[in-house]
C-alpha cells in the first residue's frame, strides 16, 4: 500500500485528505467557500487583463472589459476544489476514519455541517480537536461571512458527538495503536499550553501540528501555528522532525507562521503554501525558498497529490 496525501486548492482556507498506507482515510480541516474577496479579484484582473484597477473602479471599465473579466473570474473560480465534491468523487464508499479540525477558526471548518449532515455524507469514525475551548467565537461570530451551523456542528462533534463518532481531545505526545500504525505524531499543542487558554486566547497559538511518517519520509502539517508556537514546539519535541519531505506551511504560508530555526531543522524538500487575496503580500515564500528545495503555492499549481510507495519513492503531481 502507498501513502497518498491530497493538498487541496480550496482558496482562502485549508483542507488535506490523507489515504494512510494501511487503508484508513483522514481529513484535516475543511473549507468550502468558493468566493473570492475583492483583493483576489483585483489580483486576477491585474494578472489576466494587465489592468491595475480596484474593484471600486470596476464600473469604469467598458462593458466588453467587464464581461471578459467576469468570464475570467469564473474560470479562476472553477480552478478551486470543493473538498466535499472531491471526497465524494474519489472516496465515496470509504468512511472518514479520522476527521481532524486543527483549531476552531472558520477557514478551517467551513462546510462542516454539510460534511456531517448532508445527503451524501460519509460516515465518520473519530473526531480530533484541541479541547473544549471556544476562544470567544460565540460572541463574535461573523454570520455575514460564515454559516453558524458549521460552528454549532463543531461544538456538537466536540462535546456531544452522535452515535458512532468518537470525540478525541488531542495533545502532543498522546499515543494510540491506530495512530502508531498510521505513523502520526502530534507535535502541538501540549497539555501545558492548553492550561493557559482563555476566551481571549488566539486559537492559532494552540493550533494542532501533526507529523505523518511513512517509510523514510516525513510530512508536517503546520495548521495555523505561529512563529512563537514553533519555539514552544522546539522546546518540547519528543520526536525527530529533521529531514522533512513536505511541509504544509503554517498559517497558509504567512510570515507570522514562519520560524527560521524550525524550518532549518526540518529542511523540507517541498513547502506548500495557500495564500489568497490580501494575505499574499504577507507571505514568507522568499524565506522558505532560502531553506527548502522547492516552494509551491496551491493558487498557482492547483491540487498537489503526494504519493509514497512501498519502494520508498516520493512523487507528486500538480493539477496544473
Amino acid at each position: 500500500m502507498s501513502l497518498v496525501i491530497h493538498s487541496l486548492n480550496v482558496g482562502a482556507g485549508d483542507c488535506t485528505i490523507v489515504q494512510f498506507h494501511i487503508g484508513r482515510i483522514g481529513m484535516i480541516d475543511l473549507f468550502t467557500d468558493m468566493q473570492f474577496d475583492d483583493t483576489t479579484k483585483e489580483d486576477i484582473m491585474r494578472e489576466q487583463l494587465n489592468a491595475s484597477i480596484s474593484m471600486a473602479e470596476y464600473q469604469s471599465l467598458s462593458r466588453e472589459q467587464r464581461s471578459k473579466f467576469e468570464q475570467i473570474l469564473e474560470e479562476e473560480r472553477n480552478k478551486l476544489t470543493n473538498p466535499l465534491d472531491y471526497y465524494y468523487e474519489k472516496f465515496r464508499t470509504h468512511p472518514i476514519f479520522r476527521l481532524i479540525i486543527t483549531h476552531p477558526h472558520m477557514d478551517h471548518m467551513d462546510g462542516l455541517n454539510q460534511l456531517v449532515n448532508g445527503n451524501l455524507s460519509p460516515s465518520i469514525n473519530n473526531f480530533w480537536h484541541i479541547g473544549p475551548y471556544d476562544f470567544g467565537l460565540d460572541s463574535r461570530f461573523d454570520e455575514g461571512k460564515f454559516n453558524i451551523d458549521d460552528w454549532r456542528c463543531y461544538k456538537l462533534l466536540r462535546d456531544n458527538p452522535p452515535n458512532g463518532i468518537t470525540s478525541l481531545n488531542m495533545s502532543a505526545g498522546d499515543k494510540n495503536q491506530f495512530w502508531d500504525e498510521d505513523g502520526i505524531d502530534i507535535l502541538y499543542p501540549t497539555y501545558k499550553a492548553k492550561q493557559g487558554i482563555t476566551n481571549s486566547s488566539n486559537a492559532n497559538d494552540c493550533s494542532m501540528v501533526l507529523m505523518i511518517t511513512y517509510k523514510r519520509h516525513k510530512i508536517v502539517l503546520g495548521g495555523d501555528a505561529t512563529e512563537s508556537t514553533w519555539d514552544k514546539i522546539l522546546d518540547s519535541l519528543q520526536v525527530d522532525i529533521s529531514g522533512v519531505t513536505i511541509l504544509r506551511a503554517s498559517h497558509h504560508g504567512r510570515e507570522s507562521g514562519f520560524n527560521k530555526k524550525a524550518v532549518e531543522l526540518m529542511k523540507p524538500q517541498l513547502v506548500i503554501t495557500s495564500l489568497y487575496g490580501k494575505d499574499v503580500k504577507y507571505g514568507a515564500d522568499s524565506e522558505y525558498n532560502k531553506i527548502a528545495k522547492e516552494v509551491l503555492s496551491l493558487r498557482k499549481t492547483g491540487n498537489i497529490t503526494l504519493t509514497i510507495g512501498n519502494d520508498e519513492k516520493a512523487t507528486y503531481e500538480r493539477q496544473f
